[in-house]
C-alpha cells in the first residue's frame, strides 16, 4: 500500500516552493466488498496535502476486506502519509 501510495504522490508545488512539510493523518471503511468509503482527513499541516492525500485514496484498487466468522465485514483503518522535501 505504502509503496503504491509514494509512486503515485504529487507534492504540491506551493508546499514544495515554501517548504512545507508534514504528516496527513486519515482514516478511511474498507467495505465488505472491499471498496474504500467514509475517508476523513483527521489531521493536515496544509489543505494542499489534505487534497493530494484524497487523490490518491480514489486512485487505490479494491482490498480485501476483513472477516469475521467466515463473513466480509466492514474495517475502519488509519494511516499517514509523510510529506518531506528532499
Amino acid at each position: 500500500l505504502l509503496a503504491f501510495m509514494y509512486r503515485q504522490i504529487r507534492y504540491p508545488r506551493f508546499a514544495r516552493e515554501n517548504g512545507i512539510e508534514g504528516k496527513v493523518h486519515l482514516r478511511f471503511v474498507v467495505t465488505e466488498g472491499g471498496a474504500i468509503e467514509e475517508v476523513e482527513i483527521l489531521r493536515s499541516p496544509n489543505p494542499l496535502f489534505s487534497e493530494e492525500c484524497l487523490r490518491l485514496i480514489e486512485q487505490l484498487p479494491p482490498w480485501l476486506p476483513a472477516y469475521r466468522r467466515g463473513q466480509a465485514i466492514r474495517s475502519q483503518h488509519t494511516m499517514s502519509i509523510d510529506f518531506k522535501l528532499g
